[in-house]
């Protein structure tokens, strides 16, 4: 489902990784040789792709509508002007995930399975959330009556979940106090007795496949104690 993510973030990364780069907003670096690289190896193939690219192009104008600078973003787009092709969702959501680990990654605050990982978690949450409003207020082209096209390029992530839970917009008061639950929610508050499970098999996983531990369980570990919570939440949804 995502591997097409994951194995982006890998390529990306061994072009990159001695290349200098620190910042990956820099868009004024210069990456021709990793561009050169990419078309004479076998990067490009696995970058650019024949097919309509619609979701790629779609992700891609809105990170620019939201005034995003990404070099990964940009090389992808030298990239698949020079080779003739276009680019997928999924291949520019590893892109993202790049992005937003890179300078993490870098200073080795974290792996690159972790960054790999984090289409992953992009692809998990954005179910939950898509799973809490009814299929008929999904279609190709609108999530809860709101244009894709809109949530994309100026919604946030707790926005578009208070959008699927109560079906508008929260106020600014509202956004406030629902993302702090949200964030209780994720966290599952960091060291308390009903994360530990999750944490321990966390733990006891990565160390005996380092290079791909079952993400789905320790999520679903984590899920099970904070289950009142998400009541909770649901239950405030026929109120609010």
């Amino acid at each position: 489902m995502v591997e097409a993510s994951r194995a982006t973030t890998a390529t990306l990364v061994e072009l990159f990784k001695k290349s200098g780069l620190e910042d990956p907003a820099d868009t004024d670096f210069d990456f021709q040789a990793q561009l050169d690289e990419a078309i004479s190896g076998d990067a490009a193939g696995q970058l650019v792709s024949d097919g309509k690219g619609k979701r790629g192009a779609a992700l891609i104008e809105a990170a620019e509508a939201r005034g995003v600078k990404s070099l990964f973003i940009d090389f992808l787009k030298a990239l698949a002007e020079k080779s003739g092709g276009r680019l997928s969702g999924k291949v520019v959501l590893g892109a993202i995930a790049t992005h937003l680990g890179w300078s993490a990654l870098m200073r080795k605050r974290i792996n690159l399975s972790t960054v790999m990982n984090m289409s992953w978690h992009f692809r998990i949450f954005s179910t939950v959330v898509g799973s809490t409003a009814n299929a008929g207020q999904q279609s190709d082209s609108e999530f809860c009556g709101v244009a894709n096209s809109e949530l994309m390029s100026s919604w946030s992530f707790s926005e578009t979940a208070h959008l699927a839970l109560f079906g508008r917009r929260p106020t600014e008061g509202e956004l406030y106090a629902f993302s702090v639950l949200l964030g209780l929610i994720v966290t599952n508050g960091p060291g308390t007795i009903s994360a530990q499970g999750a944490k321990v098999q966390s733990v006891q996983t990565a160390q005996r496949h380092p290079s791909g531990f079952r993400l789905t369980s320790i999520l679903v570990s984590l899920l099970i104690p904070v289950t009142p919570m998400v009541v909770t939440v649901t239950r405030l949804s026929h109120s609010w």
